[in-house]
C-alpha cells in the first residue's frame, strides 16, 4: 500500500503494529480523516513474538476473525520444569497460533476500506509544534509529523493529534518536554529472542512454557508450534541479567543441549516492555497505545491481544478528543485514558508487575518438587489455579509475596 500522502489529518498513527493497525481502522470507521505510517510493511519480518492468543480475547476484542489469520489451534499447554519433568495442562480451542503477516495484512485491508490512508514506507523522524498555523488551518490541528518517504523523500503532514504506536522507547516524544510525563514504554525492558527451527519434536497443539533459573533467568522458554514442521523457539529474561549472559547466547547454549541436531532457519530478537506504571497516556494531542504505552502482560509478556485492546480504547478516546468543543474537554479526555485502560487491563497489569519479582524468583527446586506434587493429579484434574498453587506450596514465603496477584 503506497498512496501519496495528504497534507493534513485528523489523526496520524504512527507504528502500524496490532495496536496502530486497530486504532487508524477504529477511526477511520468512525469517519475521521487518519494517515497510518510505518517504516516497513507490517507483514514483511517477523516481530519478537510467539504469535500464541486467546481465543476469547481475541474474538472479543477484534471481532470476526479471518480463518487466514490462524496457523493452528492450542488445546493447552505443557510446562517443563527445571528437571525436565512435564507437566501437561489440557483446554481444549482454549488459544489460536497467528499468522502475524497475515493479520497485520488483513487489519491494513480493513483499514484501508474503512478509509484509512496508510504508507509503509514512511520513516517518522519527529513530531513537533506548529507554530506557524495560518487562518488556512482548522482549528487544534497544531501537529507537524515529519518524516522521508522510500529512505529519502521529505514529507510533512499537519494533524490535529498523533497516536504514538511506534513501539518502546519513547523515540518520537522523549526530545519534547511537554510530553515528558507520558508513558513511553522504557519501563522495566526486557530482551527477547526465538529461533525458527526445523526437525523438532514438539506437540502440534500444545504450547510449552519451560522454566529454569539457570536457563532462563527471570523470565521464561517457549516451543510454540508453527506450521507442523517449523517450531517457534525462544526465550525472554529479566533486564538485570542481560549484562551477565546475552539472551541470544543463552538460547542457543538451550538449543544446542536440547536439539544439538535441530536446524536453525533464522534468530530474531527484541526488546519487550513488561511493567505496568501509572504515567499518563495522552496529553496535548499526543496518544500512547501499544508498546509504546507498556501495555503487555507483565508475566506472560503476551501483547497482542493487548495490544488490540489498547487500540479499542485509545480509538474511542481520540474519537472523543476530536469531537470535544474545548480545551478543557480536550483534557480531561486525555487525563481519563488512563483509567480507561485500567479498567479494561492496567489494573490487571499492575497486580501482575508487583507480583512478578517473586514469581520470576521463585527457585528452580521449589519447580521441581511443584512438578513431581503435580504429576500425581490426573490431567484431567488439573488446573491452572491448582498447578499455581502447587508451585507456591512448597516456598511459603512467595506464597505471601505473591498475595498481590491475587489482589489481597
Amino acid at each position: 500500500m503506497d498512496f501519496c500522502l495528504p497534507e493534513q489529518a485528523d489523526a496520524v498513527v504512527c507504528g502500524a503494529g496490532p495496536a496502530g493497525l486497530v486504532t487508524a481502522l477504529r477511526l477511520a470507521s468512525s469517519g475521521q480523516s487518519v494517515v497510518l505510517l510505518d517504516r516497513r510493511d507490517p507483514w514483511r519480518e517477523p516481530v519478537s513474538c510467539a504469535e500464541a492468543v486467546s481465543v476469547a480475547g481475541l474474538n472479543k476484542w477484534l471481532g470476526v476473525i479471518d480463518p487466514a489469520w490462524i496457523r493452528g489451534q492450542i488445546d493447552g499447554v505443557v510446562f517443563v520444569a527445571p528437571n525436565g519433568i512435564q507437566i501437561e495442562y489440557q483446554q481444549k480451542e482454549s488459544g489460536l497460533i497467528l499468522d502475524r503477516a497475515c493479520l497485520h495484512k488483513g487489519l491494513a485491508d480493513k483499514a484501508y476500506a474503512a478509509g484509512a490512508k496508510l504508507h509503509f514506507r514512511a520513516n517518522v523522524q519527529s513530531i513537533m509544534r506548529d507554530h506557524n498555523c495560518d487562518h488556512h488551518v482548522r482549528e487544534g490541528q497544531d501537529w507537524l509529523v515529519q518524516g522521508v518517504l522510500h529512505g529519502e523523500k521529505p514529507f510533512t503532514i499537519r494533524t490535529k493529534c498523533v497516536v504514538d504506536a511506534s513501539g518502546a522507547g519513547g523515540k518520537l516524544t522523549r526530545h519534547l518536554p511537554e510530553l515528558a510525563h507520558l508513558e513511553d514504554g522504557s519501563f522495566d525492558l526486557e530482551p527477547a529472542v526465538f529461533a525458527l527451527i526445523e526437525g523438532i519434536e514438539h506437540k502440534s497443539d500444545m504450547i510449552e512454557m519451560d522454566f529454569s533459573q539457570v536457563r532462563f533467568p527471570g523470565g521464561y522458554g517457549w516451543v510454540f508450534p508453527r506450521d507442523g514442521h517449523t517450531a517457534n523457539v525462544g526465550l525472554v529474561i529479566a533486564k538485570e541479567f542481560t549484562s551477565r549472559t546475552p539472551a541470544r547466547k543463552l538460547l542457543q547454549a538451550w538449543i544446542d543441549d536440547r536439539w544439538p541436531n535441530a536446524k536453525v532457519s533464522s534468530f530474531y530478537g527484541g526488546a519487550i516492555p513488561c511493567g505496568q506504571s501509572n504515567k499518563a497516556l495522552a496529553a496535548h494531542g499526543v496518544f500512547k497505545v501499544g508498546d509504546a504505552a507498556s501495555q503487555v502482560n507483565p508475566i506472560s509478556r503476551s501483547g497482542i491481544v493487548e495490544g488490540i485492546k489498547g487500540g479499542v480504547v485509545t480509538a474511542k478516546a481520540v474519537q472523543e478528543w476530536l469531537k470535544a468543543s474545548s480545551p478543557e474537554q480536550r483534557k480531561a479526555i486525555e487525563a481519563n485514558l488512563l483509567a480507561d485502560w485500567f479498567e479494561v487491563q492496567g489494573k490487571s497489569h499492575q497486580r501482575l508487575s508487583r507480583a512478578k519479582a517473586a514469581f520470576a524468583s521463585i527457585p528452580d527446586d521449589v519447580f521441581n518438587k511443584a512438578a513431581t506434587r503435580i504429576q500425581n493429579i490426573p490431567v484431567a484434574k488439573r488446573t491452572l489455579p491448582r498447578i499455581f498453587l502447587k508451585t507456591l506450596i512448597g516456598s511459603p514465603m512467595l506464597l505471601w509475596r505473591m498475595r498481590s496477584l491475587m489482589g489481597l
